[in-house]
C-alpha cells in the first residue's frame, strides 16, 4: 500500500455556502491538506488559479434568482 503526503497539495474550493466551506475546509485539514483556497464565487476562483497552482478544484455555486 502507498502512503500519499496530501499536505503538499493546493486546493481550491468554491461554494456560496460559506458553512459548507467551513466542512470541507475541516475535512481537507483533517486529511492533512495545509493550502486551501476558499471563494463564495467563480470571479474570486478564477483569480485564485490564473495567480496559484491548484493541483485539485471543487465548485458548487447556485445563482439565486
Amino acid at each position: 500500500m502507498t502512503i500519499h503526503d496530501l499536505s503538499v497539495l493546493r486546493v481550491l474550493v468554491i461554494d456560496d455556502n460559506r458553512h459548507f466551506l467551513t466542512i470541507i475546509r475541516t475535512m481537507l485539514r483533517a486529511f492533512g491538506i495545509r493550502e486551501i483556497f476558499e471563494c463564495t464565487n467563480a470571479v474570486q476562483g478564477f483569480e485564485v488559479m490564473k495567480s496559484t497552482d491548484i493541483e485539485i478544484g471543487r465548485a458548487s455555486c447556485r445563482e439565486r434568482v
